[in-house]
């Protein structure tokens, strides 16, 4: 039979034996938390490049889609576009502030030029970086001597020389400060 000092010896001698592994269990612990914290900010860092690659590529892809699409704007006093590299004849100019819909901040008008595709040639386009689209405004292409009709599918160009027949006119909204305004209340006199 051992006596207490003797068992006591063996705990002690069986906690030096284990110490030495706890000891190496969390050295191990510590170690591979270090490496996860790297693969994770390796991770981050790649996921943050593809994203990145990724929203270039569809700045890019909408920055050429905005390049050919025009929206027909019979609310639209004057030309307007946030792309500067579709305007030649380029000039910087101290412009107004405008508003444009769903964007209640506006920007400001810093430049103007003139766009030359094949389709439609507009000239005195107003450059505004905030803008994300193209507006072609209806009071402009009309100065133009080009008229347009717009039912529910399309909006047509009619060429200059076209005249619309008197009969098939029903109301008209005469131009006020680039804008056709109708007035609802007011009947008007056939033709």
């Amino acid at each position: 039979m051992k006596s207490k000092n003797q068992k006591l010896q063996v705990k002690i001698k069986q906690q030096k034996v284990r110490s030495p592994k706890i000891q190496v269990t969390k050295q191990m612990t510590i170690k591979i938390q270090k490496v996860q914290m790297k693969i994770q900010a390796a991770v981050i860092q790649v996921m943050k490049q593809v994203k990145s690659k990724i929203q270039n590529k569809l700045q890019k892809w909408l920055r050429m889609l905005m390049e050919y699409i025009w929206h027909v704007d019979s609310g639209c006093s004057r030309h307007m576009t946030g792309l500067k590299e579709l305007l030649k004849n380029f000039r910087f100019i101290d412009g107004d502030f405008v508003s444009f819909a769903g964007d209640e901040k506006g920007g400001k008008i810093v430049g103007i030029g003139d766009v030359v595709p094949e389709a439609l040639t507009l000239e005195n386009v107003n450059y505004v970086p905030e803008l994300c689209y193209n507006l072609m405004s209806v009071a402009q292409v009309c100065d133009k001597g080009i008229s347009f009709l717009f039912n529910d599918m399309e909006c047509l160009f009619l060429k200059p020389e076209y005249v619309v027949p008197a009969e098939m006119i029903m109301l008209t909204a005469p131009r006020q400060n680039n804008t056709y305004v109708l007035n609802m209340k007011k009947r008007q006199d056939k033709r």
